[in-house]
């Protein structure tokens, strides 16, 4: 004789909503913050050569972001079509002039990273007539430097020194330009 199917009440779908969510790396706090070690990362090389020589790079293949070997690394996660990422533009592209003016390019350099863009949409966020990003932007259309950083929400911005560990994490946009560039000056020091 063939039992009838159990039926799974209220409490089954509660446990497992609560087991979803904590596995969640976003909601589980597993987004980078300061202290951790940034995980060893393969990017797909910015699309344009001004961007790839600006980064120190000579190829147009995978890069590690330990490559870059610069002293500081301002690394923003941004959505191409988030609106908090524009909104953050302009204040990192002055900082981004900033450093080209006094020649601190080299020692500190800027990446956006931008989660499930592909190479063209990396390009249009890099064009000029859009004033579009000063700084490099590379392609993550799979999402998989996203998910190594922990899924965070964008914009996200990371300061992360030559030894790898996370200086500075920020969900959101940076209201303080002027204090972000000073922090990285003194981290370069």
């Amino acid at each position: 004789m063939r039992r009838p199917p159990v039926a799974l009440g209220p409490l089954f779908w509660a446990l497992l909503a609560v087991l979803i969510l904590a596995a969640s790396p976003v909601l589980a706090g597993g987004v980078l913050e300061p202290g951790q070690t940034l995980p060893e990362i393969s990017l797909q090389a910015p699309p344009l050569p001004a961007a790839r020589a600006e980064l120190g790079l000579s190829g147009d293949g995978p890069f590690s972001l330990r490559d870059l070997g610069c002293r500081v690394l301002l690394l923003e996660v941004i959505g191409v079509y988030c609106p908090y990422c524009y909104d953050q533009l302009p204040g990192f592209n002055a900082i981004h002039q900033r450093l080209k003016k006094h020649g601190r390019l080299g020692e500190i350099r800027m990446l956006a990273v931008a989660a499930g863009a592909t190479s063209q949409e990396a390009l249009m966020l890099m064009a000029a007539e859009h004033r579009g990003y000063a700084f490099p932007v590379v392609p993550d259309e799979r999402f998989a430097a996203h998910g190594l950083l922990g899924e965070p929400m964008t914009p996200f911005t990371l300061l992360v020194t030559a030894d790898g560990v996370v200086r500075f994490a920020h969900q959101g946009v940076v209201k303080d330009v002027d204090a972000l560039y000073e922090t990285m000056k003194k981290l370069a020091e």
